[in-house]
């Protein structure tokens, strides 16, 4: 009889117990902070040499230099909103080498929702040289 009533208490504890530490998690849930949703594209660069490029997020904001090291892939990211959308990415770069003039071929990208700055998983963009080796361009490697 005794275990009886034990069993029962013991299960009602453990009921209680569960039901406390889902409560507690569902505030702290409610008063985390939501974590900021990220969108980023891949530059990847298998040429020999380094490549240099601007964005900007829409056609206002001021152009941000990168550099894509020869051999590399260089992930850009940035914050969207709450819906998972931002300014539309642009991209510009000197198309033409060898020469004394910059000559910029402009490209609207396209962009995934990533999870974190370093894990490479942006939509994939990659630069390739002309045949001859003078021009230099920009290829979809997602979504083609």
């Amino acid at each position: 009889m005794w275990t009886s009533k034990l069993s029962r208490i013991s299960a009602f504890a453990v009921l209680a117990i569960v039901f406390t530490a889902a409560a507690s998690e569902a505030e702290a849930a409610k008063n985390r902070p939501e974590r900021q949703r990220m969108g980023g594209v891949v530059i990847m660069n298998p040429t020999e040499n380094p490549l240099s490029f601007q964005m900007r997020l829409g056609y206002e904001d001021a152009w941000t230099d990168y550099v894509v090291e020869a051999g590399q892939d260089l992930q850009v990211f940035f914050d969207l909103d709450r819906d998972g959308t931002v300014l539309v990415p642009n991209m510009r770069f000197d198309r033409v080498a060898g020469d004394s003039r910059l000559t910029y071929q402009d490209y609207e990208l396209e962009y995934y929702e990533i999870e974190y700055e370093t894990d490479m998983t942006g939509f994939r963009y990659e630069f390739q040289y002309s045949d001859s080796g003078k021009t230099l361009d920009l290829f979809r490697i997602d979504g083609q």
